[in-house]
């Protein structure tokens, strides 16, 4: 945890106070947890390091994953562009969202691309984007939710966002998501 936080928010990391680490079940944990650029971004702020082998390894699956948030950083972009041009408008929420919040965003492991649009929103950008999927889950009709993979991006489109904490705190996000999409007609 201290190396992720170390990562976050580019602080330091004292692992000396430990016996000892094994920092190939940390390279693994971080692995699993899809965290490995996070943590390795938090080696540099700790005083203890992970024989070079294993951090030559960390740093070529880092560069890895920056890569690929590049890629979908730039799928993500062309893709709320082409909506636009359609006037059709949406939020990046979620991962690929939140990740531009981080000091480091392109360490973050990325992963689908969610788009919160108005219920009108919703209805067009099916129209436009489903010619363009390669494969289609089942919708989810109820709750708005359709995910799509537009080669190779899984892209997933949401009407709503009900959080199932209680009917009131849905009501007050969406009347929220309402204000900014309301907002955002009265900009354009």
């Amino acid at each position: 945890m201290g190396l992720v936080r170390a990562g976050l928010w580019e602080k330091e990391a004292r692992l000396s106070l430990f016996d000892s680490i094994d920092f190939d079940k940390v390279y693994r944990l971080a692995k699993e947890q899809s965290v490995i650029g996070l943590v390795l971004s938090g080696l540099e702020y700790s005083d203890v390091k992970p024989p070079q082998e294993l951090l030559l390894q960390w740093i070529g699956e880092a560069q890895l994953i920056e890569k690929r948030n590049k890629a979908m950083n730039g799928f993500v972009a062309e893709l709320i562009d082409n909506l636009r041009k359609k006037d059709i408008y949406a939020l990046l929420i979620k991962g690929q969202g939140i990740a531009q919040c981080y000091e480091k965003p392109l360490l973050r492991a990325c992963g689908d691309i969610d788009l919160l649009l108005s219920s009108d929103n919703y209805e067009k950008a099916k129209v436009l984007l489903l010619p363009l999927a390669s494969a289609v889950d089942k919708e989810d009709i109820e709750r708005m939710h359709l995910g799509m993979t537009i080669v190779p991006w899984l892209v997933e489109l949401h009407g709503a966002l009900p959080f199932g904490l209680s009917s009131r705190v849905d009501k007050v996000i969406n009347d929220a998501c309402n204000d900014v999409f309301y907002i955002i007609k009265k900009i354009k």
